[in-house]
This record gives structure tokens, sequence and C-alpha cells, in this order.
């Protein structure tokens, strides 16, 4: 089976097949209603299977198409074109927002380096400072004569 052909059909021609398989089933409905939809579907359709195929052999043969399918080609062309300028925008603008949203943490992680490397500062300061005080003191302390609290040499008398 020759598969070239599908390939070509056009997409009026699947729905004006699928268009005709709905009109048919609508048409064999007991309801009067859907029956008269039905067969307004089923014309439409064929009308629609009719001109696809008109369009399929007039390109086969390098006939020029109606000036409706030329632009409606080019509207196509056209939509095409604006969505993919839309997605590299969206994608320039993603891009640019995460580079962004980078170097803003790494200007946090930054600040907050620094600002541990001041608090470790401070804080040895502040050892410093301590151990200078504790040095005066020991000085302080040595300098003065240990005093061992007095003793009575007697013993204790016990409540009898």
């Amino acid at each position: 089976m020759d598969l070239s052909l599908i390939k070509k059909l056009s997409p009026a021609y699947y729905t004006s097949i699928a268009a005709i398989f709905l009109g048919a089933l609508a048409y064999s409905s007991s309801t009067v209603w859907l029956s008269v939809l039905g067969m307004i579907l089923l014309l439409l359709a064929l009308g629609l299977n009719f001109y696809a195929v008109y369009l399929m052999i007039a390109r086969q043969a390098g006939l020029s198409t109606p000036a409706v399918i030329e632009r409606l080609d080019n509207l196509g062309a056209k939509a095409e074109q604006q969505i993919h300028d839309v997605e590299n925008q969206l994608q320039e603008n993603y891009d640019n927002h995460r580079i962004a949203r980078a170097e803003a943490k790494s200007q946090a992680a930054e600040q907050a380096v620094e600002k541990a490397k001041a608090q470790a500062a401070e804080h040895a300061a502040e050892r410093a400072a301590e151990a200078s005080q504790a040095d005066i003191d020991e000085a302080e302390t040595q300098s003065q004569p240990v005093v061992a609290p007095r003793r009575s040499v007697l013993p204790k008398r016990s409540a009898r």
C-alpha cells in the first residue's frame, strides 16, 4: 500500500470524513430534530469533502490554489512565527529572571559570610577582653595573701 498518498491528504479531507460519519449517525437517530441536523451536517460534510479533494488534485497538478486558501496558509505561517517569537521572549525573560535570582542569592550569601566574619571578630574581641580581665583578676588574687578561715582548736561539744 502506498502511504505517500495518505501523508498528502489534507486536514479538511479528514474533517469531512469525520463529519460525514457523525452526520450519518445523527440522521439515523429516532428523534426528528436530530435527523434533520444529521442531514444538514451530512450535506455540508459532502461539500467539504468535494472541495478538499478538488484542492488536493489542484495541488498535485500544480494549479494555483484559491486566494482564500493562500491567505489561510499565510495566516498560519504568521501565527506560527508569532508563537515562536513569544516563546523566545518568554524563554529570555525566564533566563534573565533566573540569572537575577542567582545573583541575589550569591549577594545574600556574601552578606551572610561578611556578617558571620564580623560576628566572629566581635566574639574574638569579647573573648580577648574577658581573657585580659581574667588575667587582671588573677593577678589581683595572686598578690593578696590567702587567708584560711579560723578554726577552733577545741572540739565542739555535743548536746547530750
